[in-house]
Order: C-alpha cells, then sequence, then structure tokens
C-alpha cells in the first residue's frame, strides 16, 4: 500500500503522485485511454496493455474534490484516492471500474 496522499504535480498529460511510501503516475494517453504506473522495481515503464504507440495530443483538467485528485479528460475522469485505488468513470459520470476497498481474504484450498 502506498499510504496517504501526500502531493501531486501535473507534467502534460502526466500526473505524478508522492504518497507516504512511493510514487505513481496517471498519464493521459487519449481521451479513452489513461496508463497507470507505480515503480516498484523500475522507473522504465512499458505497458503491456497498450501496443504501440497510442499517444495523441490530449488536454487534462486536474482537481482535488472530496479527497480525491480527479484527472479529466473530454471522455473520462479518474479520481485518485489514498493509496492510489483508482476509479474511472465516462463523461456522463457512469463508473466503469472501481478499486476494491474490501478486506482481501486468502483462498483455501
Amino acid at each position: 500500500m502506498l499510504g496517504k496522499k501526500l502531493s501531486y504535480q501535473t507534467n502534460g498529460s502526466t500526473v505524478e503522485f508522492e504518497f507516504e511510501h512511493g510514487t505513481a503516475y496517471v498519464t493521459a494517453v487519449t481521451d479513452t485511454i489513461m496508463n497507470v504506473f507505480v515503480p516498484y522495481q523500475s522507473k522504465d515503464h512499458r505497458s503491456k496493455a497498450i501496443e504501440g504507440d497510442k499517444r495523441l495530443p490530449v488536454t487534462v483538467d486536474v482537481s482535488e474534490e472530496g479527497g480525491a485528485v480527479q484527472i479529466k479528460t473530454d471522455k473520462l475522469t479518474a479520481k485518485v484516492y489514498d493509496d492510489f485505488l483508482i476509479d474511472f468513470y465516462k463523461k456522463d459520470g457512469t463508473l466503469l471500474c472501481a478499486d476494491f476497498r474490501g478486506e482481501r481474504k486468502k483462498k483455501r484450498n
């Protein structure tokens, strides 16, 4: 767990987050693709989920509301919380994907 969010800064379409226990990044690749990265082993980053160079010029609006940093493009919003929990929404507010916030349990065989 990365802990509490300490700060964030925007560099173009990338938002860099500093947490108690590490750094993390969210990059708007296009209006509909955001890349999430935590450099656990290396600062170099290659996405296995995004093949080829999909980057397009994209404008992001970054603000803080309700304990979350909101990263908005024309079609997508990411809300980033402590521990680098992220929820993604369509432009109309429909939830696309939310990080699990419950207790994790090991599966017994």
